[in-house]
């Protein structure tokens, strides 16, 4: 699993490519539209952290 971080940059992400080193296990993901879903995860104050998506392409959280 990728590092939990304090800011979300998408722009880090290898777009349109499954090889992505910034996703972690299980990501990048086919999209319904042609495009990769990549994951991001952003830490919470308190400690907890979030999982975070989102399509390359269409730029919808699930790729659905």
């Amino acid at each position: 699993m990728s590092q939990p971080s304090s800011a979300i940059d998408w722009d880090r992400h290898a777009s349109h490519s499954r090889a992505c080193t910034q996703c972690g296990t299980g990501y990048p993901r086919p999209c319904a539209c042609g495009g990769e879903v990549h994951r991001e995860v952003m830490t919470l104050p308190g400690g907890g952290y979030i999982q975070l998506t989102r399509c390359d392409t269409c730029l919808t959280p699930d790729g659905r």
